[in-house]
């Protein structure tokens, strides 16, 4: 989401329980912070879809889109945070609790901003959250597809989800559900792990995994799998083995154990 945050030209306020609450047009104003809004909550649905696929769990999540405007700060003396507020930022807040799962709710100061470059049918929030109803709020849904998305290349999603899925796989994750059991996501007869052991688990695989892909893509070359510095090469030349002997006694034990199997079967 990070990554997406910062493609679409949004800036991440804070993590609030399990929502992703970020905004676009600050600190920097930007004509187009509506297109970059709806632009991030589509592609966060496309990202979430792809987890749900992979990692075979039933998980999805609304997003919700308010434009107006905001007070804006800095907090704190030693852990600094930034944030907003505003009534329009409360409307927000309840556009995504009164929205659909895998769906973009917007209000109509967003639409009208859109300049109609989106098909949109109606939202009806005001029928899932009372807030939205008393103020009689006007909501609309994005219809969904990539023929409704202009400001978007589809080689850039392309490229949005070849990483998530990329992620996915460092962190174990396979692309068939016959693994399920194995990630704690189905039935297993061993018992499934403690969540936060799994949770642990998966950012220590994605760690070391990030951490070798980019030391080999910065100091190696991707054919020969040398150092593209010749003083590194050299030094990782001269660095002793210390497996070494122990591959020559497995080697010499299986060059005797073959030897002897082969005379003991050709006896005569």
């Amino acid at each position: 989401f990070d990554r997406l945050a910062a493609e679409h030209h949004c800036l991440r306020i804070k993590l609030l329980g399990d929502c992703y609450y970020c905004v676009s047009g600050l600190p920097e104003p930007r004509p187009d912070h509506a297109h970059c809004a709806v632009e991030m909550g589509l592609d966060m649905i496309d990202a979430i879809a792809l987890v749900r696929e992979v990692m075979a769990v039933n998980v999805n999540m609304r997003v919700g889109i308010h434009t107006g405007r905001v007070h804006c700060g800095v907090l704190g003396l030693v852990k600094w945070q930034f944030d907003v507020w505003s009534n329009d930022v409360t409307l927000a807040n309840h556009m995504e609790s009164g929205g659909i799962p895998g769906r973009v709710h917007i209000t109509k100061e967003t639409l009208k901003c859109l300049d109609g470059d989106y098909e949109v049918e109606e939202g009806k929030g005001a029928e899932r959250n009372t807030y939205l109803k008393d103020h009689q709020i006007e909501t609309y849904l994005i219809v969904p597809g990539d023929i409704y998305r202009p400001h978007k290349k589809s080689r850039n999603r392309l490229q949005v989800n070849g990483n998530i899925s990329k992620e996915l796989r460092m962190m174990g994750h396979a692309g068939t559900q016959k693994n399920a059991s194995k990630f704690g996501f189905g039935d297993s007869a061993e018992g499934a792990k403690d969540p936060e052991d799994e949770v642990n688990e998966y950012l220590m695989r994605a760690i070391d995994a990030r951490s070798i892909d980019h030391l080999r893509a910065e100091h190696c070359q991707s054919v020969f799998l040398s150092f593209k510095d010749d003083e590194l090469e050299k030094k990782y030349g001269s660095e002793p083995d210390r497996m070494l002997s122990v591959y020559f006694y497995c080697s010499f034990i299986v060059l005797v154990t073959t030897t002897v199997i082969r005379f003991s079967a050709f006896k005569p």
